[in-house]
């Protein structure tokens, strides 16, 4: 008699429980509460299996072990439920997690998603960020780490509403003088000595104000500099007041033609000396523009420009829950065909066991307005770019044809745009690139020691660049939860592209170093010595080096390995788009 078979039921459980044992031995276990399909699709290539959140699969995590065998079948999701409930002892080894969540098997050290700092450095918020900028003239490196950020305040603080009250006259006065010089073939449209309403006490009362900035920066004040005229509140009230009345209501000067000539003269001297000393006041213009932005909220909401100061006072101290911080808008931005722009640059931090690795992807994407450029007309769909507010308008008629309906464009298409004016081949790489390197560099060392130290624990991060009119690039803001859904063609393929190379890069090449990276390359990284609880680093050493190739060796190899790596990914990204244009419609359909 031949031996007693085993029951086939259990044999196939076997099986799974087998797969699974085999994925913990493994540490090829993972669990996500976001449903970005281009990471579990890239775990589970790679044999990985999902253990589910509770939110995925609801209903089938209810039914029992007997009723997820007799209807399993290879892939379809009674088989994913089965193996999760398998696997609910096992820790997951690898986490993508909400924004805020507590930590997952910590005891594990998986990889996971999210780096935690002190929230008066932590750069994803408008008030950490300021407080990057505060820090980073310690950690500033010629040619590798070095922030170019529009000045910014705290207006919910007495100290710095102070330094913004300042800041704002003294601009006030580079504004007028501005708005004087450029309009100096027009005189005539600028003074008149019988009928003019403004005197040209005006215009003293700019340089004064301006030559005195000048000699407190290079300490050139004496004591005796107390017993100079104290210029008062009421004084800068009165000059503001005739400053808008020039610049909008275009009233007329009270002055000769030879005196105001000698004046603009002076200013121009002033202005090219004060931006020597502070090359960011060359994004200013006539306007006196702020931005006003909630210290701790995204997408756009809440945000208001203001060139008056009384109503960004008034706006902040009646918004006093919403902590807004005044921003200089930049009013001499680089335009495409009269129209504002943002470039979308993605970054990813990763922690190991020894070292902090900062990594910039090779591709990005710009973001438009829906409107031609105008300083006059201060309302939202002029001048915030986030898709989440342009996605609300349409396109004005009068535009450039030439601009995408999306508001969006690749890369490439931005590449030949430059092209087309002229601009020098190595700039993008020269300039673009390398400014976007310099700036994040600077910025992750300036937040560095106020950061929490967990080894497997990465960040992707969104990063909002403008260019100034020499292809300059300022960065505005960093986004700690990017969009990264398939809203456009462009974000079709370049979101897929970004969420599976993250995983090549914290998965793989932390495996193994010569594994390829994709498009994201290692452009710093951070030696220090973790203390035993591999908690906070406070006064720990720290050696930072650049990398220095342009191309990390990772990422050579990378194309040395896939030499057709735009056609796969782009066929990969069209799949994955037409798969989330129903996500769980479509996997019950593969599924079951």
């Amino acid at each position: 008699m031949s031996e007693k078979q085993e029951n086939p039921t259990n044999a196939l459980l076997n099986t799974y429980r087998n797969r699974a044992l085999d994925a913990y031995r493994n540490k090829r276990i993972f669990t996500m509460f976001r449903n970005y399909y281009a990471i579990r699709r890239a775990l589970l290539k790679r044999g990985w299996l999902e253990k589910l959140s509770p939110d995925r699969y609801a209903q089938y995590q209810t039914l029992s072990e007997e009723t997820l065998l007799e209807y399993a079948k290879q892939g379809n999701v009674y088989e994913t439920v089965l193996i999760s409930k398998i696997m609910d002892s096992y820790p997951a080894f690898f986490v993508w997690r909400k924004r805020i969540q507590a930590e997952l098997y910590e005891y594990v050290r998986p990889y996971r998603n999210g780096i935690r700092r002190s929230p008066m450095v932590n750069f994803t918020s408008k008030v950490g960020l300021i407080g990057c900028i505060e820090q980073v003239h310690w950690h500033g490196v010629e040619g590798v780490a070095k922030m170019s950020y529009p000045r910014a305040y705290r207006l919910y603080e007495k100290y710095d509403e102070k330094h913004f009250i300042d800041d704002f006259r003294l601009t006030q006065c580079q504004a007028l003088m501005r708005y004087l010089i450029n309009n100096q073939q027009h005189l005539e449209d600028l003074i008149d000595l019988e009928e003019g309403t403004i005197g040209c006490e005006v215009l003293e009362f700019a340089i004064d104000s301006l030559m005195r900035q000048i000699d407190e920066s290079q300490s050139l004040l004496s004591v005796d500099s107390e017993s100079q005229p104290v210029t008062t509140d009421e004084d800068w009230n009165v000059f503001l007041a005739d400053c808008s009345r020039v610049i909008n209501s275009l009233e007329k000067i009270k002055c000769y033609h030879c005196e105001m000539v000698q004046w603009l003269e002076i200013g121009k001297k002033i202005i090219s000396e004060i931006e020597v000393q502070r090359p960011a006041l060359k994004w200013d213009g006539c306007k006196n523009l702020w931005i006003l932005k909630p210290g701790y909220k995204s997408q756009g909401k809440g945000i208001v420009i203001h060139s008056s100061l009384d109503e960004i006072l008034s706006w902040s101290s009646t918004h006093t829950n919403s902590r807004y911080i005044a921003q200089k808008y930049l009013e001499r931005p680089l335009l495409i065909y009269q129209t504002k722009f943002d470039i979308r640059q993605y970054m990813l931090l990763s922690i190991r066991e020894s070292t902090v690795q900062i990594w910039l992807y090779r591709d990005c994407y710009l973001r438009f307005s829906s409107q031609l450029f105008c300083l006059d007309d201060l309302r939202e769909f002029i001048h915030l770019t986030n898709n989440s507010v342009q996605k609300k308008y349409k396109s004005n008629t009068t535009r450039d044809p030439r601009l995408p309906k999306s508001n969006m464009w690749r890369l490439d298409k931005f590449k030949a745009y430059m092209r087309t004016q002229n601009v020098a081949e190595d700039v993008w790489q020269a300039r673009v690139y390398a400014g976007f390197r310099e700036n994040l560099i600077a910025l992750v060392l300036a937040s560095l020691d106020e950061t929490i130290l967990c080894e497997n624990c990465f960040h992707l991060y969104g990063c909002d660049f403008m260019l100034d009119e020499d292809y300059n690039p300022i960065l505005i803001e960093i986004n700690s939860a990017p969009d990264l859904s398939s809203s456009t063609g462009v974000t079709a393929r370049i979101c897929p592209m970004v969420l599976r190379d993250c995983v090549k890069v914290v998965v793989d090449f932390t495996r193994n170093s010569k594994a390829p990276t994709g498009l994201f390359e290692m452009i710093f990284e951070v030696n220090y010595k973790m203390k035993p609880n591999r908690d906070v680093k406070k006064s720990s050493d720290v050696i930072a080096k650049p990398i220095e190739s342009v191309e990390s060796e990772s990422l050579q190899l990378h194309h040395d390995n896939t030499a057709n790596y735009e056609e796969f990914e782009e066929q990969e990204n069209f799949e994955e788009f037409e798969e989330e244009k129903n996500f769980e419609e479509f996997e019950e359909e593969k599924m079951c």
